[in-house]
């Protein structure tokens, strides 16, 4: 018996043991049939030539077995040899002759192509999915007429190594996923073995089950659901939801990078050893990035939230509009907390007082703001307050887990679904669907998008042959939500602004269908007991890629909120102004991260003293203008600077230049920056400002000499852009 299709991705693996428990979440016929979009503005049609289709930036060339031959993206191939499928069937190492090739649908936004080959007595089926967002599906299906020895059965895609710098994993949650430079040498460089799991005996293991099931659980093997390789450009990225049916083996990791000869190989092992059986199914997906052209002019917007304001007791925002330069034609973006889950919250609940909700959204949208409502997949709760404006919550037959709110001195159990329950997604797009009735909104923005994708309860996980239960990593649901939310601004004659925390944890499968990525929230206790800047200076990939969305095709807007965890524990009674002075401390040091990276940045917090100048520095320049381009510090002709812990990025627009510069030391520092032709061409004898402290920096000798604080970043534009000459 087969696990049926689910969605728009897959639950694998047709040999395995069926898991009556496992049918505890399948799809609630209320989710399935809510309303889809096909052809959302955010992609354009795909076309089909042959074996060739052909999508925004991309293209795609299949094989004669249905696998991929060739790939090119931004006009570079990226493949030094088609995707191979290897190991033995019946001790005979496979070989398929392909009899026959079809496209069985074709349309805007999706085409299916089955190939069919034999080899002796086996006989093999894939179907290969294309579709506009780029997302490849393969379906393998190979079956003889009796039981025959599968050895080895592996997929080897051969990269060119010369366009892949990091990699990032996806592994049991949010909160443990990893970015990193890619390793050198040759041979295996990296393997799915070495993946650090994070719920070893863990609080937040012990905190957490559904009737004995661990909701934070680890994998029982080396299986990842995700990983992606590429540059501050792009990339590519390999993904399953489950390794239902596939063999692993002790000590050997099931996904691999290795590299010799200039070749980069992505192989994923889906039976080690030798197995008896009759059939094999597998099912994998790839993904090239970017998905998407970023909007025009996305460097000219600027996001804000309604929460801090509301917890101060006013729901003012004239302390935004005024911070806000007259004239403005940028895209404002608010996000309103609309349900506020807990009681106990200081975030004022707005639902609460609807009247008071439309006021002000009709007082932003009067102002030129895009209004999108705050949402969470982690947290659908049972509340008394909510039901007086919404009704019940759909309270559906699958587990809650009740949690109290004890320790602020609530009283109030909040029972939250399974986060991976059907029904948790349904509830949030009704929710969407209500909000842009009854307020018009413009979007949303999901906060903690995959929270958990390790659970153990039934319906999110199977057992295994050895009795251990493995989760499912439930991509086809997410992907379906994503697409289905984008899809309800689309059908109410709005563009789909879906805006998606995806700190650390980035699974573009489902975020294709988003707008924007909000990385960057940090917590107190990294800031306090450790310098997050170090941390960011031993990790610059994770710098590059987590902070800048862009290689998969989002806008980059950066959250500067530094929670107080920490000290609030330290100060359990402190005020506004004592938070507000304690994220000030560290937020002088953080904008430079997103100035470096190209990202916008969230002011999020009650400080916008800190971050308002630096958008009026970068509006003066003209950030947004079509004619703007971004060069990255760790570009071949970046800006050189003497001091190895100073890195500096810049951009250009025809006559003008703006630079950044950030030190990653711990001390003051003054260098020499050794600029490149891009930016003395654009220079004049006036030199450079800073439009900040109005410091002017004069050229010479093809370079300039700047101190910069410990940790801290520096503005440097035209000094004709400001009137200021250098002396």
């Amino acid at each position: 018996m087969r696990h049926q299709v689910i969605g728009i991705l897959w639950v694998s693996a047709a040999w395995a043991t069926v898991d009556p428990a496992r049918e505890g979440h399948p799809p609630s016929g209320g989710f399935t049939d809510f309303p889809v979009v096909e052809n959302l503005p955010l992609f354009q049609p795909i076309e089909v030539d042959g074996r060739e289709v052909s999508m925004w930036n991309r293209r795609y060339t299949l094989g004669p077995a249905g696998w991929i031959q060739a790939i090119e993206s931004s006009g570079k191939k990226i493949l030094k040899g088609p995707m191979v499928l290897e190991g033995k069937i019946g001790n005979v190492e496979i070989a398929l002759a392909p009899t026959l090739q079809s496209v069985v649908e074709k349309s805007a936004t999706r085409a299916v192509f089955v190939t069919e080959s034999t080899q002796g007595p086996a006989v093999a089926t894939v179907k290969t999915i294309v579709e506009s967002d780029g997302m490849i599906r393969f379906v393998a299906d190979i079956r003889a007429d009796q039981a025959l020895p599968f050895q080895d059965i592996r997929v080897r895609l051969p990269l060119d190594d010369g366009h892949f710098r990091y990699l990032h994993y996806v592994a049991e949650t949010k909160m443990k996923c990893d970015t990193q430079a890619l390793p050198e040498g040759e041979g295996i460089i990296w393997g799915s073995r070495d993946v650090q799991r994070l719920f070893i005996d863990s609080k937040l293991e012990r905190k957490s089950d559904i009737d004995g099931f661990k909701q934070n659980a680890n994998v029982v093997n080396s299986f990842v659901p995700l990983i992606w390789i590429g540059d501050a450009d792009g990339g590519i990225a390999w993904f399953a939801e489950s390794d239902e049916g596939w063999q692993d083996a002790p000590g050997r990791s099931i996904v691999e990078l290795t590299r010799a000869g200039g070749i980069l190989e992505l192989r994923v092992n889906f039976i080690s050893g030798m197995a008896l059986r009759d059939s094999a199914h597998l099912d994998f997906g790839l993904q090239v990035t970017p998905v998407k052209p970023l909007p025009e002019g996305w460097r000219d917007w600027q996001q804000y939230n309604g929460g801090r304001i509301h917890a101060r007791g006013t729901p003012d925002f004239s302390y935004y509009d005024s911070r806000i330069p007259d004239g403005s034609e940028k895209v404002i973006i608010f996000d309103l907390d609309f349900i506020g889950f807990d009681t106990g919250r200081r975030f004022g609940r707005q639902i609460a007082d609807p009247q008071r909700t439309r006021e002000i959204l009709r007082g932003l949208k009067e102002r030129r703001r895009k209004v999108l409502a705050y949402m969470t997949p982690s947290k659908i709760s049972h509340v008394q307050g909510v039901s007086e404006e919404w009704g019940e919550w759909r309270l559906i037959p699958e587990k809650t887990i009740a949690w109290k709110a004890g320790k602020k001195g609530a009283t109030t159990t909040h029972h939250f679904l399974c986060h991976n329950a059907p029904g948790n997604y349904l509830n949030l797009l009704e929710f969407a669907e209500r909000l842009v009735n009854d307020y018009d909104i413009d979007g949303v923005y999901v906060d903690v998008p995959f929270f958990n994708m390790g659970c153990m309860a039934p319906g999110c996980s199977y057992r295994r042959a050895d009795g251990a239960r493995q989760p499912i990593f439930k991509i086809s649901l997410m992907r379906d939500f994503y697409k289905k939310l984008a899809g309800i601004f689309v059908r109410h004659g709005k563009y789909p602004h879906v805006l998606v925390h995806n700190s650390t944890q980035f699974v573009i499968p489902a975020f294709a269908f988003c707008w924007a990525g909000k990385p960057g929230e940090f917590m107190a206790e990294i800031n306090y007991e450790q310098n997050h800047m170090d941390y960011l200076r031993s990790h610059r990939a994770k710098a590059i890629v987590e902070f800048n969305p862009r290689p998969w095709g989002l806008v980059p807007f950066c959250m500067d909120d530094i929670k107080f965890t920490r000290y609030s524990t330290l100060n359990p009674r402190q005020s506004f102004s004592e938070r507000d002075a304690f994220e000030a401390h560290w937020k002088r040091r953080y904008l430079g991260v997103p100035l470096l990276h190209d990202g916008l940045i969230m002011n999020w917090c009650a400080t916008p003293e800190f971050s308002f100048p630096i958008y009026k520095a970068r509006m003066d320049f003209g950030i947004g203008a079509p004619d703007v381009e971004f060069h990255g510090y760790w570009e071949n002709d970046a800006p050189k600077a003497s001091d190895p812990e100073v890195a500096v990025s810049y951009y250009t627009r025809p006559r003008s230049v703006m630079m950044v510069l950030g030190n990653f030391r711990d001390s003051d520092t003054e260098c020499a920056v050794k600029l490149p032709p891009a930016i003395l061409s654009r220079v004049d004898a006036g030199g450079l400002v800073d439009p900040i402290s109005r410091e002017a920096v004069p050229v010479r000798d093809e370079g300039i000499v700047v101190r910069i604080g410990p940790q801290q970043c520096r503005i440097l534009v035209n000094a004709q852009e400001t009137g200021t000459a250098a002396p």
